[in-house]
């Protein structure tokens, strides 16, 4: 179980960075915009047994990052989503005030939308840690020995039904704990924060 967190966490901390670099990207206007949307649908398209297959080729079976990866990439679109959503309601909503103080590029981003699109990042971190945490087993069963994926394929071959319940069901425990212990009262607590 504490390799599928790992990898699911690691995955979103992926998945985080490339957003908040895309965000940037999409700063740049009439440029940055269709590159990041996209990548964005590129990486939406592409399923997470293809991301498993593609780099358990170039990394090979024994690297941990495989699982980081297709987490970090299929929890991307959600969360870059999101952000977007919030750019522009950012925009929308501060535009006059970044134009007063004169606001541009990476200075309006950090002072301005940054800040106001918090909201949209937790809400989106929510999507995306959610498939993490489904996507990461699946990487996991197809090539790395540990964590909750890969005990689900274990005894579904040894046909331990029980034993693939359990393990099934142990995934679901641990997403439902996740989200009402956590992911549930930040989000709450960034709406308020919202208004």
């Amino acid at each position: 179980m504490a390799l599928t967190l790992i990898d699911a966490v690691g995955g979103y901390a992926v998945a985080a960075s490339l957003a908040i670099l895309g965000l940037a990207i999409y700063e740049l206007g009439d440029l940055g915009e269709p590159v990041v949307e996209s990548f964005r649908e590129v990486l939406h398209s592409v399923t997470p047994v293809a991301w498993s297959l593609a780099l358990l080729i170039l990394l090979g079976f024994s690297s941990r990052a495989v699982p980081i990866l297709v987490s970090g990439l299929s929890a991307f679109p959600p969360l870059m989503t999101s952000l977007i959503e919030g750019l522009k309601a950012s925009r929308a909503r501060f535009g006059d005030l970044a134009a007063a103080l004169r606001l541009r590029g990476v200075r309006r981003m950090a002072y301005i939308d940054l800040p106001a699109s918090v909201p949209y990042f937790i809400s989106g971190s929510r999507s995306a840690i959610g498939v993490a945490l489904i996507v990461s087993p699946v990487a996991e069963a197809f090539g790395t020995a540990g964590g909750i994926g890969y005990g689900i394929y274990l005894f579904f071959q040894l046909h331990e039904y029980a034993a693939f319940v359990a393990w099934s069901l142990l995934l679901v425990l641990v997403m439902i704990v996740i989200d009402a212990a956590a992911l549930g009262p930040l989000e709450r607590w960034s709406r308020r924060w919202m208004e």
